[in-house]
């Protein structure tokens, strides 16, 4: 089976899900995402496995323990309102560990590493468009009175900040489609994620409905297709 065609496939699978999962998420069906959450994104982890020939090692282990991390992290956000606080600061860790993985994994391109500790290679316009990102949550969760448990958001914010850094380095390292599919992927991440902390993890009312679950699954479809189409500047035709 060619490349495009597999896309093709996989893409039309991920997506039925995505809607089943969706439409079932304000329904009293919601029971089902304890199993349809982790099936979608097994779904991109077998598209990965098949796809990755060719691939820097340290891209596929990246993108392998971040699908994980971010399937345990699903899982322990579904428990947080039947349990106690370690469930909410499992969904923290385990998200924590997802970002940071992909991050690791971004690092590696055809031709070059790109260490996440080294911010010279990003513009000053990038690093005040990805600092603008997380700014805001970051200033709500200082002017809340936080609990103990609530600390860890502030450096999860952080870290997101770090993971768009990531993707803006690999401008001029790999081809276009796959620079831009990641980048959407990574800030389209990013907003979810901090989407879902504010609605969540803070006493103040902010109540998006459905709208993060669609763009939750849509960033993982981007960052795992974009990192499947990586080449070289070099190596295109």
């Amino acid at each position: 089976m060619n490349k495009g065609k597999q896309l093709a496939i996989v893409s039309s699978l991920y997506l039925m899900m995505v809607l089943i999962i969706y439409f079932f998420h304000l329904s009293e069906y919601r029971w089902t995402e304890y199993f349809t959450k982790p099936l979608t994104l097994f779904i991109l982890i077998y598209y990965f496995a098949t796809a990755k020939k060719g691939l820097p090692k340290g891209l596929i282990t990246g993108i392998t323990t971040g699908l994980f991390f971010s399937i345990l992290s699903d899982e322990f956000f579904l428990l947080r309102n039947s349990y106690n606080e370690l469930f909410i600061l499992g969904t923290f860790a385990t998200s924590l560990l997802a970002i940071y993985c992909y991050a690791r994994g971004f690092q590696y391109t055809r031709n070059v590493v790109l260490p996440i500790t080294d911010f010279k290679s990003i513009t000053l316009v990038n690093f005040f468009l990805s600092l603008l990102i997380v700014i805001f949550p970051i200033s709500i969760f200082i002017i809340e009175d936080l609990e103990a448990w609530q600390y860890p958001a502030i450096m999860y914010q952080l870290l997101l900040w770090v993971f768009i850094s990531q993707g803006l380095k690999r401008q001029d390292h790999v081809n276009e489609f796959s620079y831009y599919l990641v980048l959407a992927g990574i800030v389209m991440y990013s907003i979810t994620t901090m989407l879902l902390t504010l609605q969540n993890f803070t006493t103040a009312t902010f109540d998006f409905h459905s709208f993060p679950v669609l763009t939750y699954f849509f960033a993982q479809y981007l960052i795992v297709v974009g990192a499947v189409y990586q080449k070289r500047t070099d190596d295109i035709a």
